[in-house]
């Protein structure tokens, strides 16, 4: 069954390679032009010269030539025109030319044409006598003649006709093979005429496949070479300062290596991958690795990325080495948000490759991009369908790394366009608006297409409350039912977590505290440990200062044993002051030690004094308080000194602190009181007047009756003193 598959595939292969006109393609080369048309087999091709005139016939063939692009390699000199007709191609000389043709592997024949006289035009020549045909397929239509002969070598010795005949031979295989190389793009003169007139190989097209390799030590002795390779000779790289190494230490890929708009043309999709699957397998289902490469390259044209790497992967020895494929592949189906995309590395990176590392990099790894003009030229360069999808990401990209005008400029390759902006477009051009202060507009712009329930409406729903709650705007209950819904509806794919966490972002907002933090519970699985932290963060920073004493308590103390821990410090201080008030000051205790006390903060030191002497630790709370000096830590210091008996000190932080009844109340407790009393102390400083007699005992000068008025007016006074701090507010006490 599989030999009847392998011929039926062989078979409509034949068939396809034959259902257009043969491509005939040129090149001029140094010292001949050459024509390559592709042919069946070895030998399904004839050939014959009458005058100036060479004819290209191909058996079993009537589909024509296609000559449209022949001349636009070459000049007019040794070729001055081509006609053909169903199966034969007629070439018109311009010269009186040396002509050779050959097979060429992969299915090709080559006709070179060359001067007679190698580097110099000859005049034109008349007509011979008599016609020169040869018509014996696959062999030369005339000889060369022999290029090397005595006269070229003075002051040597005459060679004989043998070594005649073997140089010849030598150079008629050189030029061959030669010509083989250039014709497969291997060899290609260098641009560069050196002194010598030597020409180097061009092998550029394999340096994005391979590592760096030093083949000399003294490269630039060897630039002006010609080195013949086969397949399997490994090509040296170009020089060092022609490429350029990216931050992770690897060569930045050539441009063609992301080429993807080279990969397909304009004709329809069905056409093209039809194409592309013929030669996909041949005997036995070997898959072709060169097809399924050209497959996997239009399914990324057309920007199917998950067939691209459906194809890739029939193979895996394939798909490891055809990685930027695979990402490019990726960055086609989920608009690059797979975090290990080798292509990210190449951010740094020049040419169009700027633009797909771009693509792979939603999370601002690499920040920023180097060559945001190339990345932008080669958007613009992508077909319509590629930009339609692609230019809202790319702006989106450049938006969030603060590049406004990038930005904007991505979105105008879609404004050039006939076609309406697409609704993805809509929303980046929504956010860009954001982004510049038009708040109003912008949000109008994204509840439309949030509501309009197209593809693109839950992106809009995720923009439009994020605007919301970043600019504190009210949060309408349908879009919040709206998020609870997109999720339930894309669970499993990339909007999901994203939806989720806006849908409980707007219920922390609309202070639905609980809901929330049962939505919380169902991204345990789903979403990222930064994801949920930020989420905590939010809800309990909120809670903290709007949810009622149950609820923050409830909310708090359900919260995961490294819940608290993970909040940053600065959420964790009002939590734990918070939980101090309501009396929970061991558990207000356990998050203060979770905050490192170096440096020193003032708020996490007061705090933690505080809890010390809720918790009866005076002693800890001077501790605490080392090296932190503020009108807050006098009062705690002083509290502190006043639960460890030393009073006089407590009075005397207390009086700098204007703290008067507080210093009074220390002072009372001193041992030495009275010295630290003053007369004008409400209460106390009336205690110490009469703790101190206005007239002495015992005083000679003093009569007796003199004395006792004095004592019982001094203890009248004293009672009525007695009796008015009594009455005062600060000393009742009401007992119902």
């Amino acid at each position: 069954m599989l030999r009847v598959v392998s011929l039926i595939t062989l078979l409509l292969w034949s068939v396809s390679a034959q259902a257009e006109p043969a491509l005939v393609q040129s090149g001029e080369h140094v010292g001949f032009t050459r024509l390559v048309v592709k042919v069946l087999d070895e030998r399904s091709w004839s050939i014959k010269q009458v005058d100036r005139k060479v004819m290209l016939k191909l058996t079993e063939f009537d589909k024509g030539f296609d000559t449209t692009r022949i001349f636009d390699l070459i000049p007019r000199d040794r070729i001055e025109r081509v006609d053909a007709n169903e199966d034969t191609l007629t070439i018109h000389l311009g010269c009186e030319c040396d002509v050779s043709a050959f097979n060429v592997d992969g299915g090709y024949v080559a006709l070179d044409i060359a001067y007679v006289a190698q580097g110099q035009r000859p005049p034109l020549l008349k007509k011979p006598t008599s016609p020169q045909t040869i018509t014996k397929p696959g062999r030369a239509i005339k000889q060369k003649p022999a290029l090397l002969k005595t006269d070229d070598l003075p002051n040597r010795t005459e060679l004989s006709g043998q070594d005649i005949a073997v140089l010849s031979d030598l150079q008629s295989r050189l030029s061959t093979e030669i010509g083989r190389a250039a014709t497969r793009g291997v060899l290609e003169p260098n641009q560069v005429t050196t002194p010598t007139h030597r020409r180097q190989i061009d092998t550029s097209a394999f340096e994005h496949l391979l590592p760096p390799i030093t083949t000399s030590k003294n490269p630039d002795r060897e630039s002006g070479n010609i080195r013949l390779t086969t397949s399997m000779d490994t090509p040296t790289r170009s020089h060092p300062a022609e490429r350029k190494l990216s931050d992770q230490g690897q060569w930045c890929p050539p441009d063609d290596a992301t080429d993807v708009t080279a990969w397909g043309d304009m004709r329809e999709f069905d056409v093209q991958i039809s194409e592309a699957r013929l030669g996909l397998f041949g005997e036995f289902d070997k898959l072709n690795p060169d097809a399924a490469i050209t497959l996997a390259k239009k399914y990324i044209f057309f920007g199917f990325g998950a067939e691209a790497r459906q194809v890739l992967n029939l193979d895996p020895a394939l798909a490891t080495k055809q990685q930027i494929l695979l990402d490019l592949a990726d960055i086609m189906e989920s608009g690059g948000s797979r975090p290990d995309l080798s292509i990210r590395s190449f951010s740094d990176c020049t040419g169009s490759i700027s633009l797909w590392a771009l693509l792979a990099d939603p999370d601002r790894l690499n920040d920023p991009v180097t060559d945001s003009t190339a990345a932008l030229r080669t958007l613009g360069t992508l077909p319509a369908h590629l930009r339609q999808y692609l230019a809202p990401i790319v702006s989106g990209r450049f938006l969030s790394r603060g590049h406004q005008e990038h930005a904007a400029t991505a979105l105008r390759n879609l404004e050039r366009m006939p076609d309406v902006m697409p609704p993805s477009a809509e929303v980046a051009n929504a956010n860009l608006g954001m982004d510049r202060g038009e708040t109003a507009q912008s949000i109008d712009d994204l509840k439309e297409i949030a509501m309009a329930n197209v593809a693109e409406s839950p992106q809009a729903l995720i923009s439009l409350l994020n605007a919301k709650i970043v600019n504190q705007k009210t949060i309408e209950p349908e879009f919040i039912g709206l998020a609870e819904a997109y999720a339930q509806e894309l669970r499993g794919t990339a909007f999901e977590a994203e939806l989720r966490r806006v849908h409980i972002l707007a219920l922390i907002e609309t202070n639905n505290f609980d809901r929330a933090s049962s939505e919380m519970k169902a991204m345990t699985n789903l979403g990222t440990a930064e994801l949920l932290a930020e989420l905590r963060t939010q809800l309990v920073q909120k809670i903290t200062t709007a949810a009622s004493d149950i609820v923050f308590l409830d909310i708090v103390f359900r919260q995961p044993a490294k819940g608290l821990v993970l909040l940053d410090d600065s959420t964790k201080i009002p939590v734990a002051a918070r939980l101090l008030v309501l009396g929970f000051a061991s558990n207000a205790a356990a998050l203060v030690e979770t905050i490192p006390d170096r440096p020193l903060k003032p708020k996490r030191q007061e705090l933690a004094a505080k809890v010390a002497l809720a918790l009866e630790q005076p002693y800890q709370a001077l501790a605490e308080l080392i090296g932190i000096d503020s009108e807050i830590s006098d009062i705690l210091r002083a509290e502190a000194k006043y639960k460890v008996g030393a009073f006089e000190d407590a009075h005397d932080i207390y009086q700098a602190a204007s703290q008067p009844e507080a210093a009074a109340q220390s002072a009372w407790l001193a041992g030495n009181w009275r010295d630290l009393t003053d007369a004008e102390t409400p209460i106390f400083g009336q205690i110490k007047a009469l703790a101190e007699p206005t007239s002495a005992p015992g005083n000679p000068k003093i009569g007796m009756l003199n004395r006792s008025g004095a004592a019982l007016k001094e203890s009248g006074e004293a009672r009525q003193t007695m009796e008015e701090l009594l009455r005062m507010p600060e000393l009742r006490a009401t007992v119902e």
